[in-house]
């Protein structure tokens, strides 16, 4: 039991990843296959050939692209429609180089959808009419290399010209890779533990996509990959950004299609992933711990880890193995970096120095801890909040400084924020109206236990340090808010027809119409503060 122990809290920070590159991937061949069908003109012979440019064909890795060996591709008009007389080609037993020829007329504008897959997978059916494909978990294996697929639609007009037109397929899904530092492995294989196989439960996967013009489909599943044998290569990847790919050990890989409403051009997100490893020996360990908000893409790997006319018109298919790039947070990258991805995805960032926003704001979209740790933190111009908190919670911890050159701290959308310490300064010369805090949108609210406020000296200036709308509430527990306006309408101090309720906390003008039932204000030299009756 203690050996578990030890494997469940080895280093398993997370890096979400995507490996920046791109590769032109592209080879000729003799093999040519012919249709005869004569369509309205005269006729141009177009090529495709399908290859791959720089592989070591006597390397098999995952990802490599080289399991698919399966070819499907069908002519439509420009509309996107299929072409009755021109049948729908499927090819097996596919190996690079390969080329293909069909006759098509010339003036004409076609469009052409391929797909290529491993022909062992049987978890996609092509709809020969609608050309979407249907992509089935039923009874699905985690760590599936078979799954691995690719496709891409080109448009053209066959003018009379011989070209060649090179056709860069990719994946229409994302990989979702966990794996552990060799050290960690090594420890736990050490105390007796050695991971065998795992599975994975996703939610919310796409079920369908559309080869014209990569849509998904609507319908989402929650997924359970079922328990199989781990990948048995080390996965690589590029954790400090200084070009060199850092090794770790793999210990799941799984692809899912997107659902993001698009075409998965956009990030995502998924909710709650689930992780379950076994070994031969000792009892299974479940993953799950800050897997809430993980972000997903088309082509894009997600790393969980402790880091193509009259004459031979040619298309050039290429099936391009590699993912178009890497995220990766917390580390080596910077605290901007870390800072954005923490608040768009979920995590906590500790400041180890002093941070100042290139951008005019911090968005938050998701659970996000800043510890200022003494640091100071400088965001927001004359117009803009410093920081945007659009939902989850927001924690602020204590020991150094915020600083904002506009608004302070914009909370909307029934997003929540908890301001336990540290010295919060707006510091703007604009006329417009600015706030420490601004609440907006049913549910939001603030929970400012402690901290120092204030706002810059000019007290003329229409400034509060709270507005709370309404439906907002705040709750104020502690803290030391500075003087208030002398701005009339914001010499109150706080704004708004929201909720704020004060149970604590010193006050350098009259907070009396917000305390709460059963406290008190007390004045005393000019500051009043809160406390029980």
């Amino acid at each position: 039991m203690v050996k578990l122990l030890k494997l469940k809290k080895m280093n398993r920070k997370l890096f979400f990843g995507l490996l920046v590159s791109a590769c032109m991937l592209f080879a000729t061949s003799c093999k040519k296959d012919e249709l005869d069908e004569s369509l309205y003109g005269g006729e141009a012979k177009v090529t495709f050939s399908l290859g791959l440019e720089g592989e070591n064909v006597a390397t098999k890795a995952i990802s490599d692209g080289k399991k698919a060996d399966k070819l499907i591709y069908a002519v439509l008009d420009e509309n996107g429609e299929r072409i009755p007389s021109i049948a729908l080609v499927q090819k097996t037993d596919v190996t690079f180089p390969d080329t293909v020829t069909l006759t098509l007329a010339k003036g004409q504008t076609y469009k052409v959808a391929f797909w290529a897959q491993d022909n062992d997978c049987q978890a996609y059916t092509v709809d020969t009419t609608t050309m979407d494909v249907a992509v089935s978990y039923y009874n699905a294996l985690n760590n599936d290399e078979t799954r691995d697929a690719f496709f891409k639609t080109v448009e053209f007009t066959v003018t009379g010209s011989t070209s060649s037109i090179d056709v860069e397929m990719k994946r229409p899904f994302a990989q979702i890779n966990v794996g552990v530092t060799v050290e960690d492995w090594n420890a736990a294989v050490a105390s007796g533990i050695e991971i065998k196989n795992s599975s994975v439960v996703i939610k919310n996967a796409a079920t369908s996509f559309n080869l014209i013009d990569g849509t998904v489909g609507e319908e989402t599943v929650d997924v359970s990959y079922a328990s199989d044998t781990i990948p048995n290569e080390p996965l690589y990847v590029d954790t400090d950004g200084d070009g060199i790919k850092e090794e770790y050990n793999w210990l799941s890989m799984s692809y899912i299609l997107v659902a993001d409403e698009s075409d998965g051009a956009s990030m995502a997100t998924l909710q709650s992933l689930q992780y379950t490893f076994t070994s031969e020996n000792g009892n299974p360990i479940v993953f799950e711990e800050g897997l809430n908000t993980v972000p997903v893409q088309r082509n894009w790997r997600t790393n969980i880890l402790g880091k193509i006319l009259t004459g031979d018109i040619q298309f050039n298919i290429t099936i391009d193995p590699t993912y178009d790039g890497d995220y990766i947070i917390p580390n080596g990258l910077g605290p901007i970096h870390d800072l954005k991805y923490a608040a768009s995805f979920g995590g906590t960032v500790t400041l180890v120095e002093d941070v100042t926003m290139p951008e005019p704001f911090l968005q938050v979209a998701a659970d996000f801890t800043l510890n200022l740790n003494e640091y100071i933190f400088t965001s927001g111009n004359a117009s803009i909040y410093g920081i945007r908190v659009y939902s989850g919670t927001t924690t602020i911890n204590g020991g150094g400084n915020i600083k904002s050159n506009g608004g302070g701290i914009g909370i909307i959308n029934g997003a929540n924020v908890i301001f336990n310490g540290g010295n919060f300064n707006i510091n703007s010369e604009t006329t417009n109206p600015r706030y420490l805090f601004y609440l907006d949108g049913e549910g939001s609210t603030a929970t400012i236990n402690g901290g120092n406020f204030d706002f810059n000296e000019n007290k003329t200036l229409k400034r509060a340090y709270i507005y709370a709308s309404e439906g907002t509430t705040v709750y104020v527990k502690g803290g030391n808010f500075g003087e208030a306006s002398t701005r009339n309408g914001y010499n109150a101090g706080i704004m708004g027809d929201g909720d704020v309720i004060i149970t604590g906390g010193s006050f350098r003008f009259n907070p009396t119409a917000w305390v709460a039932q059963g406290y008190t204000a007390i004045e005393n030299e000019g500051v009043w503060t809160v406390s029980a009756e």
